[in-house]
Parts: C-alpha cells; sequence; structure tokens
C-alpha cells in the first residue's frame, strides 16, 4: 500500500473513531480526541466533521515522528 494511501486511511479512520467514542460511547471531548491527535490535527473539512469550528479554516497537522 502507498504511504500517502495508507496516511489518507489513518486519518479518516482516527477522526471517526473521535466521533464515535464522543457520540456513542458518551467519552469527554478530550479523551475521545487523544488517539487521533498522536496521528494529526484535522483542518478543513475534517475539522468540521468533528465539530471543531476553531480549526475549520488551519490546515491539517501533522505529528512528527
Amino acid at each position: 500500500m502507498p504511504l500517502a494511501l495508507a496516511l489518507k486511511l489513518a486519518t479518516s479512520v482516527s477522526a471517526f473513531l473521535c466521533r464515535y467514542r464522543r457520540d456513542l460511547l458518551g467519552m469527554d471531548e478530550a479523551q475521545a480526541r487523544e488517539a487521533m491527535e498522536t496521528i494529526w490535527r484535522p483542518g478543513g473539512v475534517w475539522a468540521a466533521f468533528i465539530g471543531d469550528a476553531t480549526a475549520v479554516a488551519l490546515p491539517h497537522r501533522f505529528k512528527s515522528a
């Protein structure tokens, strides 16, 4: 699998898991975002998807290895 595709999958799955944990499991926001933010901090449409209105105008921010 090409690295770019693997990165897209990891980031999108982490955003879905963040919403699942917060909306369905009832975790608080910080706890739900914890795993996702070890990979990236979403901007744009992904920020809107997870409900982070302050980051919608920002680019995605990826964690350095």
